[in-house]
């Protein structure tokens, strides 16, 4: 669930995004800098944008409904406040021997035989 939020959070930058892209390029347009070609494809752009944005929270509601289902209440009577994933900030102190990255939890050594 909090996957599919924070995918609705960046799509629903992209289509403000998109939609100012828009506004840009018909004034480009109307100035006569660019074809009409770069106006439909500006077009083409948000309304992907926005399908896809779409798409998220139909996918975000099918999964709120079917956790619902998993917790024996009605789906109408169940909702998730959205909560987005925070990006996560690790830093590696200076000086640490790269050999404890090596050996760390996460590298795979070949099994000796």
């Amino acid at each position: 669930m909090r996957e599919l939020d924070a995918e609705a959070d960046v799509f629903t930058r992209t289509v403000t995004l998109r939609e100012e892209a828009l506004k840009l390029v018909q004034r480009r347009f109307s100035e006569g800098d660019i074809s009409e070609l770069d106006v439909a494809r500006a077009k083409s752009e948000l309304a992907i944008a926005r399908s896809d944005a779409m798409t998220v929270q139909r996918l975000r509601a099918a999964s709120e409904h079917s956790l619902a289902v998993l917790l024996g209440k009605m789906p109408a009577e169940f909702s998730m406040v959205a909560n987005p994933l925070k990006s996560v900030t690790i830093r590696v102190p200076p000086g640490l021997p790269s050999g404890l990255l090596e050996r760390g939890p996460g590298s795979r050594r070949p099994s000796a035989r």
